[in-house]
């Protein structure tokens, strides 16, 4: 989805909302799709437990909007809300302003979370809201601060040996202030740390300046998101057949990849090879 601004704010017209309006409808419908098969998953389960009511279907339809319909498809619906929350701000205020107001977000996402143990008193009103709409939490504080780094790729201009430098530095200062606060502090460490931000910039940055062009980019997209939406589903079924709780970590880690990333390319082959498949592009 290409965005024309000008001055740091959204053009009016230009087919800008059409734009936005067709990429929510693209991402809702790999939502509804993926929580079709993960609710046909859950049924099932239901029913063998003998806990198939009413209250559990309640549930179900409540969490499809206010949480998500399954935990893994969490960030494919905070897209769905960021999204316009994003383009309503840089219509209306522009980037200066989401920047700021990432930044406070983001603040508060910290000291709520991950330096939760610092016990500042005046955030207890976040727990409140993520127990009245859990994703909505999570849009604010951590999505719409994450993407907002997006805007800000063109505009750092550094050579590149210094870009991969800051990108592995920071990617290296964030692992080991995860590995700190969770064998030090708690063990309910999110990956919203201080240095999550710039280790995402720099390493999108980096990415995206590397010589290396790949030669079937949109392939591995659509793979990617096949595989990113399909992966617990594999591991449920894996479990049925095998009794993947005696394997080893590494090993069953490295089936239940393979696994994914072979029966991801079938359904690519599938949905480049066959007609009738054409309507796999809207599981990817």
């Amino acid at each position: 989805m290409v965005i024309k601004m000008e001055n740091g704010k959204i053009i009016r017209g230009a087919g800008n909302l059409q734009k936005l309006k067709k990429y929510l409808i693209r991402v809702g419908l790999l939502y509804c799709l993926w929580s079709l098969v993960y609710l046909i998953q859950d049924v099932f389960f239901w029913s063998s437990a003998g806990c198939l009511t009413f209250a559990n279907i309640k549930g179900y339809a409540l969490s499809f909007f206010i949480n998500s319909s399954h935990f893994h498809l969490w960030f494919v619906i905070s897209l769905i809300y960021a999204i316009p929350i994003m383009y309503a701000i840089l219509r209306f205020f522009g980037k200066r302003v989401l920047f700021v107001l990432s930044g406070v977000l983001y603040i508060i996402q910290l000291l709520n979370g991950s330096y939760s143990f610092l016990n500042i008193s005046f955030l207890r009103w976040m727990t409140k809201l993520g127990d009245i709409w859990p994703r909505m939490n999570t849009v604010l504080f951590a999505v719409v601060p994450i993407c907002s780094l997006a805007l800000l790729c063109d505009k750092i201009k550094l050579k590149k040996g210094l870009l991969w430098a800051l990108a592995v530095s920071f990617f290296l200062l964030f692992s080991f202030e995860g590995m700190i606060l969770y064998f030090c502090v708690s063990k309910n460490t999110s990956p919203c740390l201080i240095f999550t931000l710039p280790a995402v910039l720099f390493i999108f940055i980096a990415v995206k300046i590397s010589p290396v062009r790949l030669k079937r980019s949109f392939e591995i997209r659509k793979l990617s998101t096949i595989i990113y939406c399909m992966h617990p589903l594999v591991i449920t079924l894996f479990s049925i057949c095998f009794e993947s709780n005696k394997m080893n970590s590494i090993v069953y880690f490295v089936t239940i990849s393979v696994i994914t990333l072979v029966v991801g390319m079938l359904i690519l082959l599938l949905y480049k090879k066959t007609k009738y498949a054409r309507f796999l592009k809207w599981f990817m």
